[in-house]
């Protein structure tokens, strides 16, 4: 479960996220390579914009499928770094309300992203990393630095 606020210093707007992921673990036929098929739903609202004018309110939805490949180096019996790749398909759709009229448009393209989490317990992780959209046009990386909570024990 990850939760955002983007900060749009040009709008001086912000906007919010909630997304949930789920995935699996393939049981590694290296010991220390793992791939994880993986799915992804989000929901967002913002940033809004408003004016004497006029008032513009905007929500999207995503969902995502993909494939992560991550190895595990120790540091110490007890920490360890994981180097990841992740790609996938990405879906996103969003809407635009304001003045009495409504625009809705939706995107399909890919993302791929890295990162390198730090495993501090066996549920409890911090991940930095970077997606770059694929096939959406202009469409900016994304960077994230975030704090991951497991909710299964991992085994060894």
């Amino acid at each position: 479960l990850a939760v955002s606020n983007l900060r749009y210093r040009e709008l001086d707007a912000s906007a919010s996220s909630v997304s949930a992921y789920a995935g699996w673990s393939v049981p590694p036929s290296i010991a220390t390579l793992f791939i994880c098929p993986l799915i992804q739903v989000g929901y967002g609202r913002g940033p809004n914009e408003d004016s004497t004018t006029y008032t513009v309110q905007r929500s999207s939805q995503s969902a995502l499928a993909g494939l992560a490949v991550a190895g595990q180096i120790a540091v110490s019996n007890k920490v360890s770094i994981i180097p990841n790749v992740t790609a996938g398909v990405l879906l996103q759709r969003s809407t635009r309300t304001g003045n009495g009229a409504s625009e809705s448009g939706g995107d399909l393209g890919a993302t791929i992203s890295g990162g390198l989490s730090v495993l501090l317990t066996d549920r409890l992780a911090i991940q930095s990393a970077v997606r770059l959209p694929v096939g959406f046009g202009d469409k900016d990386p994304v960077y994230s630095l975030g704090v991951i909570a497991g909710f299964r024990k991992r085994t060894p």
